[in-house]
């Protein structure tokens, strides 16, 4: 969840400097409409499955995931998404990584918040702050290549500013 923290701290702290959410970004409410909410079902199976219990379903929908982000987050998915919070960081160094074959983050569910974040580094003429770097044929790992690429953004802004 590190990835997500991240993510989410830079688009409502601007005393964060620079931001590398490594594993993290996704488009929740895509992932809903779209049945690619499973990964992340996975990875805290125990919280979905008593949502589950609790509104009398035998198994974990798109309305039990939407509950428990509403519980967990009210405010995720109308407002915290990465389509509308992405962009909020812009014009600080921003660099997403994700895995190409990332289950718990989907590439499909990323064309929007990448489009949007893009369109507002552009529109703040700070386009070159701005990277999305996939790690291909990687699924929801953090590889050495990853580290690497994190690496060179934090010395790029943080050791060498503008």
């Amino acid at each position: 969840m590190g990835g997500m923290l991240a993510w989410l701290a830079a688009a409502s702290d601007p005393r964060i400097a620079v931001s590398v959410p490594v594993i993290g970004v996704q488009n929740f409410k895509w992932a809903m409409q779209n049945d690619k909410f499973q990964g992340r079902v996975d990875s805290i199976p125990w919280v979905f499955e008593a949502a589950a219990k609790d509104l009398n379903r035998t198994q974990v929908d798109s309305e039990v995931v939407e509950k428990v982000w509403y519980r967990i987050c009210p405010w995720l998915l109308p407002a915290f998404d990465a389509p509308f919070s992405l962009p909020l960081i812009a014009p600080r160094p921003l660099l997403v990584i994700n895995g190409e074959l990332d289950n718990r983050c989907p590439m499909e569910g990323l064309t929007e918040p990448m489009e949007t974040t893009r369109q507002e580094y552009s529109r703040m003429k700070s386009g070159d702050n701005f990277k999305f770097y996939i790690e291909k044929g990687v699924g929801h790992q953090i590889t050495e290549r990853m580290e690497k690429e994190a690496d060179k953004w934090f010395d790029r802004f943080l050791l060498n500013p503008k």
